[in-house]
């Protein structure tokens, strides 16, 4: 009997003594494990801490380096308007008898040496400056100044200020036409439509096609020839025109410069 309870008591202590081992041994990985733990959590958060204040700072660099105001290339100045006014202005000083060489004598000189000529191209070539103008853009290579949308929209307030102006200026003045056929002589309509286009081909492409805006500002010239030897317009009539179609787009582009908000534009 005392044999089986000596056994006994041996078996309980070692079995004391066992789980009291693996209770400690299960204590040691849970520290091991928590001190791992903790290295794990202080390096997941010490990091990205660090990349975000990275990013942040790069973000604000960017804002301040990559975006400026725009400016005008070639902007147009107020000098821009003396040649158009001066031919406006000398064409006043040649009406009727007046001047060193006069409409009067203009036209009688041309009637002698073109007796019976006469011609409808001036009717057709009145557009090409314009038509070329917008078209222009579409070629690989060319910078016009504007988008396409945005030329557009300026093209046809050029069109509405120039037509405006000749109509006005036409019913105001109601001058009698060289050949006697109505009195809308003053201004000649035909030549403000030419170099409005050739004025616009030569706003929208600062520095570039030179030989196509001589070819224009050509075009224009040939269209009031045409219309002073059809016996249609005075030499004034055509004069004031040209003047008229380059004025009003000069003034278009000067105030759309100088009036509109700036934008601020990524470079």
């Amino acid at each position: 009997m005392k044999k089986k309870l000596l056994l006994i008591f041996c078996l309980s202590f070692y079995i004391t003594i066992d789980v009291h081992a693996q209770s400690a041994d299960s204590s040691s990985v849970q520290e091991a494990i928590l001190v791992d733990t903790t290295t794990v959590l202080y390096d997941t958060i010490t990091v990205p801490s660090t990349e975000v204040l990275v990013e942040e700072t790069t973000v604000d660099t960017t804002v301040t380096i990559t975006y400026s105001l725009y400016e005008e290339p070639k902007p147009f100045k107020l000098s821009g308007f003396i040649p158009p006014a001066s031919m406006m202005l000398y064409a006043l000083t040649i009406k009727g008898n007046s001047g060193l060489y006069s409409s009067q004598n203009i036209r009688t000189d041309m009637r002698s040496t073109f007796p019976d000529f006469y011609t409808p191209v001036d009717h057709y070539i009145q557009f090409i400056p314009l038509a070329s103008a917008y078209a222009t853009g579409f070629i690989p290579g060319t910078k016009p100044r504007h988008s396409n949308g945005r030329r557009l929209w300026l093209f046809m307030q050029a069109q509405v200020l120039t037509s405006v102006a000749t109509l006005a200026l036409k019913n105001y003045t109601r001058e009698e036409r060289p050949n006697g056929s109505d009195n809308l002589s003053f201004p000649s309509g035909h030549t403000a439509q030419a170099f409005m286009g050739a004025a616009l081909f030569d706003a929208e492409y600062p520095g570039q096609l030179k030989g196509l805006k001589i070819g224009m500002y050509t075009l224009a010239g040939l269209t009031g020839m045409f219309a002073m030897m059809n016996d249609r317009h005075w030499a004034n009539d055509v004069l004031f025109g040209a003047g008229l179609g380059i004025l009003s787009v000069r003034l278009l582009y000067w105030s759309e410069q100088h009036w509109k908000k700036k934008k601020t534009v990524p470079r």
